[in-house]
């Protein structure tokens, strides 16, 4: 915890203030968790399910963190805390650019809303903040209290983001904060461990008799709570508490009294030698350098010094931190595929082209699948591309602007076998059809067989002459819930209907 405590505050020292204080708390109704329990069970019944969803949503909450949704972020810390009814919360600091600091009254109201919203104008927001951020005194479940009068205040909301509030509808707290003491806050307090009590039977003995000294560390492992949700994230090697910077520990020490490690049975040379260089004097050495790329460390502080260089312990030397630059090569004819999709390296786009993205969006029954779909199709025909919508069922087709069935489409043959083939002939309409079409958009995929989407694959790069991208290099939208239906196989046993 120390350590922690202590690299964060080199942080701030290097970067300033925290500019924002953020506490993210579970929401045991997400849909994500209910969709997943049993009609029997609640959240705190599979800790499982709830360290997972936790672990989805924190990490989420992180990136938006750092595309800027509060400001460009300069540096951002973290812990998540576990109370003893399990569910977990996260403490979040964030350091902001200078330019983007809260420091006005605009801009704290644009990042800071403690008002109940408006109910017509935006009423998912409403729901939330009426069910998640409202102080305990006011609401239906304390309806004894002298504060509620069948309505609530602004004086009882607790401050929140409306993005971050709305989009993942659970309390989140955000607060503008000037002072370092919300560093000490996140290590002190969470980890101060749990309330404990220690009870010790002994028999009655001589007052003469000395008394045995109180093991510590064995009354930590007897006293130590551990709730389920944490047990089940540590088994999941789930981070607990995270920066976005590394920080060196630096080691001081005074002339001659640097630390020594050595055996038992090791003689006087063996212990003398093994008094090596330590960070401190490797510093003195380094300013002393004549080496010219070495100058640059006589005009630096101590703690300076690991911006630019970087500490090398098997060797015990301070080396002057290099940009390498990182590429890739295959020289293989059969790689050539490999070259285009390797398009990243050193977190940089390299002569940025369209390529190949492969894109999972989840969601249940209900969520807005076919909205989205249908926003996507007017957006590539309003830009004059073509889009070609299909669905596996004549009812999902009706659904979709200008949708047909995939077997009237692509001309699918009714019995699906391993090597179907569809009947598109390469003099024809629907051969330039394909040819043309930017988009193909199938709804309801889960419900067809795989056959026929290999039968459409082999199809595509035969009468198109591709043989080496899936679908002639297309983009493909597959739609569906595997959790809502799959294909109908009849008279097969449910392993061919997975395989199917």
């Amino acid at each position: 915890m120390y350590k922690h405590y202590q690299e964060s505050m080199a942080t701030v020292q290097e970067y300033g203030k925290p500019d924002a204080f953020i506490t993210m708390t579970y929401n045991p109704k997400w849909v994500e968790i209910i969709v997943l329990l049993p009609d029997d069970q609640t959240a705190q019944d599979r800790p499982d399910i709830v360290a997972r969803v936790w672990q989805l949503k924190l990490k989420a909450k992180l990136a938006d963190l750092e595309e800027g949704l509060l400001g460009r972020l300069e540096a951002r810390i973290y812990v998540v805390e576990f109370q003893k009814r399990g569910l977990p919360h996260a403490h979040i600091v964030v350091i902001v650019a200078e330019e983007d600091k809260p420091r006005t009254r605009e801009i704290i109201d644009k990042l800071v809303s403690a008002e109940v919203p408006d109910k017509d104008v935006n009423p998912d927001l409403y729901e939330t903040v009426m069910a998640c951020m409202m102080h305990g005194p006011c609401g239906p479940a304390n309806p004894a209290s002298p504060q509620y009068d069948n309505k609530t205040v602004n004086q009882w909301v607790v401050p929140y983001n409306a993005y971050f509030c709305q989009k993942y509808d659970c309390h989140i707290n955000v607060e503008v904060c000037t002072t370092i003491g919300a560093i000490k806050y996140l290590y002190k307090y969470v980890y101060k461990g749990s309330d404990t009590a220690v009870l010790m039977i002994e028999a009655v003995r001589d007052p003469n008799e000395p008394r045995s000294e109180p093991n510590e560390i064995l009354r930590f492992q007897n006293a130590r709570y551990i709730s389920p949700v944490e047990a089940a994230m540590r088994l999941l090697t789930y981070e607990i508490q995270g920066k976005t910077h590394t920080v060196t520990t630096l080691t001081v020490h005074l002339e001659g009294g640097r630390m020594v490690v050595f055996q038992p049975n090791d003689g006087p040379d063996r212990v003398l030698g093994c008094a090596g260089s330590t960070m401190l004097t490797s510093f003195f050495e380094l300013c002393a350098s004549p080496e010219p790329e070495d100058e640059i460390a006589k005009t630096m502080l101590y703690q300076e010094i690991p911006k630019e260089f970087s500490w090398d312990a098997k060797e015990k030397v301070w080396v002057r931190r290099k940009k390498v630059p990182s590429g890739y090569w295959a020289s293989d004819p059969s790689q050539r595929r490999s070259k285009r999709d390797i398009r990243l390296g050193s977190g940089a786009v390299h002569n940025p082209q369209p390529g190949e993205n492969l894109f999972f969006i989840d969601g249940p029954g209900g969520t807005g699948k076919s909205t989205l779909l249908k926003h996507i199709l007017a957006s590539v025909r309003l830009s004059g591309k073509i889009a070609i919508a299909v669905a596996s069922s004549g009812i999902a087709a009706l659904l979709l602007m200008g949708g047909r069935t995939a077997h009237s489409t692509f001309k699918i043959p009714l019995k699906p076998t391993k090597k179907l083939v569809c009947s598109i002939h390469k003099p024809s309409k629907l051969k330039k059809l394909f040819q043309e079409a930017s988009l193909i958009i199938w709804d309801e995929a889960p419900m067809t067989h795989r056959h026929a989407f290999e039968a459409v694959d082999r199809s595509l790069r035969d009468v198109l002459n591709n043989d080496e991208d899936p679908f002639n290099g297309k983009t493909v939208v597959l739609s569906g819930d595997f959790r809502q239906i799959l294909p109908v196989v009849v008279r097969r046993t449910p392993a061919e209907t997975i395989d199917a």
